[in-house]
């Protein structure tokens, strides 16, 4: 987060020592606002990264003694750099939960038997994993039961 700041400032810095940079580079300005989508955590931190470099842009346009429609020009290129971010930042947040509960959902998929909705053979070698792990952890006995039923291949043919 500190980089796009860092980027930001940068630009506002070059753009204000050139003359009449304000003038001719403000989309500049938009780019790193927009890729402080992908740093962020939250799409609600991207508009506060942005903060600072906004309010040194504000404070450079108005050292400089720039007003009128060039104020009005860098200040809509940086908002909007901020609002995409924001935008960006918030699709990315919606994809990322998605993909995690698109994977929670599969992994409990592959665990379950369809028809019966019974664990499957992959979760007990699973549970049993993390059983012998426990009772080796807490230096504790650990027994297993088996059952077999005799004939159930009928029982689960006619039901």
């Amino acid at each position: 987060m500190l980089a796009v700041t860092s980027g930001t400032v940068t630009i506002a810095l070059t753009q204000y020592m050139l003359k009449d940079g304000f003038l001719y580079g403000p989309a500049g300005l938009a780019l790193f606002p927009t890729v402080s989508a992908v740093v962020v955590t939250r799409a609600r931190q991207a508009p506060l990264v942005n903060l600072p470099g906004f309010i040194l842009v504000l404070v450079l346009l108005w050292v400089q003694g720039i007003d009128g429609f060039t104020r009005l020009n860098v200040t809509m290129f940086v908002g909007t750099g901020i609002f995409a971010s924001f935008i960006l930042a918030l699709a990315l947040e919606h994809t990322a939960r998605y993909g995690f509960q698109l994977e929670l959902k599969l992994e409990e998929q592959a665990h379950l038997d369809p028809l019966t909705g019974i664990a499957n053979r992959r979760r007990l070698e699973d549970r049993a994993r993390e059983e012998v792990e426990r009772a080796r952890r807490f230096n504790r006995p650990l027994s297993l039961m088996i059952m077999d039923l005799d004939h159930f291949k009928g029982v689960n043919d006619r039901h």
